[in-house]
């Protein structure tokens, strides 16, 4: 019975030993996870904050520059398009947006100089700049077969078809 007993005994405290070892080994590892996680979320809200403020920027950059040519903005986001001078003033008028208005986003995402702001502004008006060139080459069509239909009476389909 003593020989059980002390089993028992040596079976508790090990136990307990085992316990305190796998605590000390999950809750570190826990921890580590969940903070991994949260920070996960805090960049993807950072993210979508600049993703966000970089739209803003982009329309920023076309309207400064409409406005500086007394321009339309349809006109301006055209030039911007087809002229690569137009497209860097753009550019500039972004970057200087997104450095000024989210800042501490910038750099949370790791964009701390201004070339990386640079670049990133730059790829967000690319991207925005060819998928609007379709678009606005759409509209412009369209507003020139208007054009036309008020000066002839007659649509550029109804000409073609003639």
């Amino acid at each position: 019975m003593h020989d059980l007993a002390a089993a028992i005994g040596w079976a508790e405290i090990i136990t307990q030993i085992l316990i305190y070892v796998a605590t000390a080994v999950a809750i570190p590892l826990a921890l580590k996870y969940i903070a991994k996680w949260t920070n996960l979320k805090i960049d993807d809200k950072t993210r979508a904050y600049v993703e966000a403020a970089a739209s803003a920027a982009i329309r920023h950059g076309v309207s400064a520059y409409a406005a500086s040519k007394q321009l339309p903005v349809t006109e301006a986001i055209r030039e911007a398009i087809n002229n690569h001078e137009v497209r860097q003033k753009v550019i500039g008028s972004a970057t200087d947006y997104l450095s000024t208005n989210v800042p501490d986003g910038l750099s949370r995402l790791g964009l701390n100089t201004a070339d990386q702001v640079q670049t990133l502004a730059t790829t967000r008006i690319d991207k925005a700049l060819n998928s609007l060139s379709s678009d606005v080459q759409g509209i412009a069509d369209s507003v020139a077969d208007i054009e036309q239909t008020g000066r002839s009476g007659m649509s550029s389909g109804a000409r073609a078809a003639m």
